[in-house]
């Protein structure tokens, strides 16, 4: 492998009785202190000792400090045993840093290596499978030992800047090094607002080399996802830094969406003018929005015999997850709904910080064993799987287990992620499974095929929790709360600081903010990490009017525009609808009203389980309940 990444030499200090291939030389160990080599040689110096105590470790890099590169890295790593271990089990970086100071390098990260709640993690009778390396463990000591989590401690020298190295890398037409450069920079180096708005928006630039001439789709999408979490983080942090709006608006228009490239450009434009991104505006001309396909799902005609359902999900509290959850219990009945694993918050038991959480409920239900779990699939006992595990909380043996027991019923997948990216072939192969009966996706850009069966879900609101009466007579303009760190926020907030004399930077209780909501004419909504915010639905849900950053993603029964909501492109369309619905409160209330009413038929988490529901029985689901019932 290192050879592939163009490392022409390749050395190694072993013991007389170790047999390496592959090197150009191995050396005897003893000879560390007269190696024949210029300082400052290697661009990498591995360390895999055995080593009791900090002394041996010392001499080491001591010895081999003088030949690491100024962009060098000196890599140690040691098994986790109780000498590196803090007094509530976390690594005693101490020793390490004090050792690697003495021979004048630089403690830069620490990662764990190995992990037996990894998922890639498979035990297989005598064998272990870590990461694809097949390994011998006859017996539980040897299993224990190679599960032993390994530290690896990366040093430097002082004078290292990892921002000049990935630079040197991507103008040597290295992008993808660059970027693994880049990915690896210590979370403290981005306390400093200019220094981590650099680093994003270089991300951003080697994630958009690395995508030329590149006809997948689904790993563009990728790209584009890490490109656009670097460029959230970046305008955060310098909301005017014009060149990241130009390359991330070139990722738009890569996929397609030169609508939304040009929104880019225009809103940075309007605040702070810059030539750049003038020719840039220019060369996309006048470009058309995307239309949405008709994604009107099919009435839900339910079977007098309601089917069952087994939902996998991640044990957290999950918004996009639990909602479908507490609505499909209101639909079908809370004894025909199972999650896996167990999730307290579901049943009355959020953890504190969850406490006012939009997502927290209160059914009974049923804990189920995983054992009692696989013999119900085994026995036919649901009619569909719902996977919504797309973090592989469930590790990958038990989830191929659920898969194997599910083997005659049909499987759909459901990414609630903030990512639009495609993740049914990814987690086709987690599972062991040729193909899901169907896909449903939070986060569906318009115009990107996701392949057959596929479906919008965007998140929705609870039912409990949407008010009964609203009033629409209110004193209050304006209503925005929240953080700035993703999409536009921050550039839109403070613009709009400045021409309403207002302050968006108030703090809530849950109370006092369905309060303000409630008595507040025009709600906006900007866009999130993802498109799709639980703002989009509360707005309408309380009687706002909801005034929404328009979404570039397929939403069933979405709103419409002058209608029953109003919708911005950019910074000019915000600020000139913003004073119209002012101007207008009549008409404002009138779309405010029109707007809960929709969203009363169409996106409450009844509403949304509904609409999975038919899409599911439309794939094939719940035949058996249907014929049994003719």
């Amino acid at each position: 492998m290192l050879r592939k990444r163009g490392v022409v030499e390749l050395y190694a200090l072993a013991e007389p009785n170790h047999a390496l291939s592959g090197f150009d030389s191995v050396l005897p160990v003893m000879e560390r202190s007269c190696l024949p080599f210029p300082t400052r040689y290697f661009d990498a110096i591995v360390l895999l000792l055995d080593a009791a105590g900090i002394e041996p470790v010392r001499e080491w890099f001591s010895a081999l400090a003088p030949f690491l590169a100024l962009n060098g890295y000196m890599v140690f790593e040691a098994a986790n045993a109780s000498y590196w271990r803090g007094a509530e089990g976390g690594v005693d970086i101490e020793p390490v840093r004090v050792a690697m100071e003495m021979a004048g390098l630089q403690l830069y990260g620490i990662y764990r290596t190995i992990s037996e709640d990894d998922p890639e993690i498979e035990r297989d009778g005598e064998y272990v499978t870590v990461e694809g390396r097949r390994m011998y463990a006859p017996d539980e000591l040897a299993y224990q030992t190679l599960m032993t989590p390994m530290y690896r401690f990366v040093g430097i020298r002082p004078e290292y800047n990892p921002l000049d190295h990935a630079c040197v890398r991507f103008d040597a037409s290295h992008p993808d090094e660059a970027y693994e450069i880049l990915a690896q920079i210590p979370k403290p180096c981005f306390d400093n607002p200019d220094a981590s708005a650099t680093i994003h928006s270089t991300i951003v630039l080697c994630q958009l080399a690395l995508d030329r001439g590149a006809a997948d789709t689904t790993e563009r999408l990728k790209r584009f996802m890490i490109a656009q979490w670097s460029f959230y983080c970046a305008i955060a942090r310098a909301p005017r830094l014009h060149n990241i709006y130009r390359a991330q608006a070139e990722f738009w228009h890569r996929l397609g969406h030169t609508d939304m490239a040009a929104r880019l450009l225009r809103s940075i434009q309007h605040v702070e003018p810059d030539e750049g991104v003038s020719a840039q505006l220019a060369g996309y001309g006048q470009p058309s929005r995307l239309v949405p396909p008709d994604d009107t799902a099919p009435p839900w005609e339910p079977p007098s015999s309601p089917p069952r359902v087994l939902f996998v999900m991640h044990p957290r509290p999950h918004y996009g997850l639990d909602i479908v959850y507490d609505g499909l219990c209101t639909v079908l009945g809370v004894e025909n709904v199972v999650e896996y694993p167990w999730k307290p918050s579901l049943h009355g038991r959020p953890p504190e910080s969850m406490a006012n959480y939009p997502c927290v409920f209160d059914r009974p239900g049923t804990r189920l064993t995983s054992d009692e779990l696989l013999c119900a699939l085994n026995d036919g006992a649901f009619d569909a799987v719902l996977f919504g595990d797309v973090e592989h909380a469930v590790r990958r043996p038990m989830a191929r287990r659920l898969m194997e027991s599910a083997c005659r019923t049909p499987v759909f997948l459901f990414d609630a992620q903030d990512t639009c990216d495609d993740t049914r072939a990814e987690m086709a192969e987690f599972l062991g499974i040729e193909s899901f009966a169907g896909v449903f996706k939070r986060e569906m850009l318009i115009g990107v095929d996701y392949g057959p069966n596929a479906f919008p879900l965007p998140f929705a609101y609870p039912d409990e929790r949407v008010p009964l009466n609203v009033e629409y007579d209110r004193p209050y303009d304006l209503f925005w709360a929240g953080h700035r760190e993703f999409g536009l926020r921050r550039l839109y907030l403070e613009r709009l600081e400045v021409l309403t004399k207002q302050s968006f930077s108030l703090a809530f209780s849950q109370e006092d903010y369905v309060k303000v909501m409630k008595a507040s004419r025009v709600g906006l909504n900007i866009f999130g990490m993802g498109f799709d915010t639980v703002r989009y639905w509360e707005l309408p849900a309380h009687g706002c009017m909801l005034f929404a950053e328009r979404l570039p993603i397929r939403v069933p029964f979405e709103f419409r525009d002058g209608e029953n909501a109003l919708f911005f492109d950019d910074m000019r369309e915000l600020e000139r609808r913003l004073a119209y619905c002012i101007a207008h409160r009549d008409e404002t209330a009138a779309i405010a009203q029109a707007g809960r009413e929709h969203f009363l038929q169409h996106h409450t988490g009844s509403a949304r389980a509904k609409q999975a529901l038919a899409w599911m029985r439309q794939c094939g689901a719940f035949d058996r309940r249907y014929m049994r019932n003719a």
